[in-house]
């Protein structure tokens, strides 16, 4: 059979640990199709005869320490597992225990070392141990005939449970977890792996994959690749998602936007709702997160309101640089010919049918006229007929006149026609018109953006003490009204006003994304993992092997606490949600259903049992 390099890095093997398995079976010429690794007892003694004669003393000597190690196996993992629960007592130190492969390797006989020998003595192993408990039951059948069947029952399937079992422990062990972890996962490994050839659980797997799936929850590559995984399945559009995530940057300093956020994807800004309602502890980074972001879109706003000090400091400015043309206007004694701006005035009045708009203008008429009904011709009581115009056209009058609104434009021909009779006989006037008008635009700013920051934001707080910026509120005072604030405010602020607008669309995804999922798909993810990935998709549903596996889920309460500290990180963090799905990738692997065969039928379980179809 073909060696399937993919299919090995799939079980586990390192690039390097394949490339020297070939480089150790490739002959003078090599065969046109690359031996595959040994699967079962009859290539594992394969693999041990004798090839050259330097090796012959090697190659017996490994089958040696295979055949101890295999039938010492349980013995020796039950035994470190209490081992290490006497150890845990306070005060109570055993002192290093020697374990058999240790006294083994003191005695001289050869460890494995290459890929290829790894390899068999990690199948090879477990096999002898099967086969003697296998063997002991049979002696066993005169003198306790109660425990020799229970030893010798379904062969093939105690077989199997001892592979399992070894090479959870294997997993464990080389992922650096405790002499305890190892044995209960060793335990674990022999319960799930029998569950390979059940129906409903089919699919493709390995007992490599079923060790990797139990040992995974524990080590920090196998949280992130549980997370990273389950993002991509949550993920409406995996790719684009990722394309987003690796993209993002956030478009107002201190505010960092949700993976949901950024990426636009409708099933992660589900998956952050249930987040949300499902832990205190998530609840609250993601509330951290909306306070920091709320703070800094205030913060944009205080930068254009600025203070109350900083719009005193510019009405005095504008005030010392321009009244002294006005006083020079005023004490010149022109006389202002104000008829033209009444005849503007009065047109309006006559073709006008709207009651707001003749009611305005009639106001503004009134104050033309002196007490004794003449017009007026002073500069300075032509400009106070000026600076009402200009109350009206701000919303500044009180009561009725507020609806002046609605005569803007009239009233604007009419103050503009009144400015050119002025400025006709006092010079200085325009002067002082041209630089009030100049000193009017950051005042004019500070105010409207004042105006923005208090009509935009609502009665609640945050963390931080902020009042919240309302989504609904800027889009009526700020989005509907854009053109208008484009007059008044600089292209960079409204730069800023627009990124404030944009991070509150997107801020709003997660509240406007539907239907939160089921909290059964963010929590309890290490067995979801297992049942998913190992023994198949199809078992995830399965009611006999949740019941079957519900006993080891407290195992792993808290690697699942872990995985679901990380999922919330990934949530927060853009970045790093992208790095974790993109390490999560679909598998390109296809599994080894043949060798799964082989092993199965060398283990006496027969096909229509322990056939394992190709897929995913």
């Amino acid at each position: 059979m073909a060696f399937n390099v993919e299919a090995a890095r799939q079980a586990g093997y390192s690039d390097a640990e394949i490339q020297e398995y070939l480089a150790s079976q490739r002959p003078a010429t090599a065969p046109a199709t690359p031996p595959s690794l040994p699967t079962s007892p009859e290539q594992v003694m394969s693999q041990l005869m004798p090839g050259p004669s330097e090796e012959v003393h090697r190659q017996m000597g490994l089958l040696g320490r295979i055949g101890v190690q295999g039938i010492t196996a349980l013995p020796e993992m039950i035994s470190r597992g209490v081992m290490a629960g006497v150890e845990a007592i306070p005060g109570v130190n055993l002192g290093p225990q020697a374990t058999v492969s240790e006294l083994l390797t003191r005695g001289g006989v050869p460890s494995p070392e290459t890929a290829a020998e790894r390899f068999v003595a990690g199948v090879g192993e477990p096999l002898v141990g099967g086969a003697g408990v296998i063997g002991a039951g049979k002696a066993l059948a005169q003198a306790a005939p109660a425990v020799s069947r229970m030893l010798t029952a379904a062969p093939g399937t105690q077989a199997l449970a001892a592979t399992g079992a070894g090479a959870a422990q294997t997993a464990a062990q080389e992922a650096g977890l405790s002499p305890m972890a190892q044995t209960a996962l060793g335990i674990t490994g022999g319960l799930v792996a029998p569950l390979a050839a059940i129906p409903v659980a089919k699919a493709p797997g390995t007992l490599a994959r079923t060790a990797r799936g139990l040992v995974e929850p524990f080590t920090k590559t196998g949280k992130e690749k549980i997370v990273g995984k389950t993002l991509s399945d949550l993920s409406t559009s995996r790719a684009r998602t990722i394309q987003r995530l690796e993209g993002a940057d956030e478009l107002i300093p201190g505010s960092k936007l949700t993976t949901a956020q950024v990426s636009k994807d409708l099933g992660l800004a589900r998956t952050e709702k249930t987040l949300n309602n499902l832990d205190p502890k998530a609840a609250n980074r993601f509330t951290e997160n909306f306070a920091k972001r709320n703070l800094a879109k205030s913060n944009i706003l205080r930068n254009i309101a600025k203070d109350q000090k900083s719009l005193d400091d510019a009405i005095a400015l504008r005030d010392d640089a321009a009244l002294p043309f006005l006083e020079s206007a005023k004490s010149q004694g022109a006389v202002v010919d104000a008829n033209p701006a009444l005849k503007v005035l009065d047109t309006s009045l006559k073709t006008s049918k709207r009651t707001l708009v003749r009611n305005a203008l009639s106001d503004v008429r009134d104050k033309f006229f002196d007490e004794q009904g003449n017009i007026e011709t002073d500069v300075g009581a032509l400009y106070e007929v000026r600076k009402h115009i200009n109350d009206l056209l701000g919303g500044r009058a009180a009561g009725e006149q507020q609806s002046a609104k609605f005569a803007s434009r009239e009233l604007i021909r009419i103050r503009n026609s009144l400015d050119d009779q002025i400025k006709k006989v006092a010079p200085d006037f325009e002067k002082y018109l041209n630089k009030y008008k100049e000193l009017s635009k950051p005042i004019d700013q500070i105010e409207m953006g004042q105006d923005i920051a208090k009509r935009v934001k609502t009665t609640g707080t945050t963390l931080t003490g902020e009042r919240i910026i309302s989504p609904a509120k800027w889009a009526n005072v700020v989005t509907k009204n854009r053109d208008e604030l484009a007059q008044v405010m600089t292209k960079a602020q409204m730069k800023q006003l627009d990124k404030v607008g944009k991070d509150l669309d997107l801020g709003a995804l997660a509240q406007t994304a539907g239907r939160p999922i089921g909290s059964d798909t963010v929590q309890n993810l290490s067995m979801a993992s297992l049942l998913g990935d190992v023994i198949g998709k199809r078992a995830i549903e399965s009611p006999i092997l949740r019941t079957a596996l519900r006993p080891l889920s407290f195992m792993y309460k808290i690697p699942d606490e872990q995985i679901q500290d990380l999922m919330v990180d990934a949530m927060i963090d853009p970045k790093l949600a992208a790095r974790l799905m993109r390490k999560a990738r679909p598998s390109e692997v296809k599994y080894i259903a043949d060798s799964l065969r082989e092993k199965a039928t060398a283990l006496g379980l027969g096909i229509a049992e322990a056939e394992i179809a190709d897929g995913e």
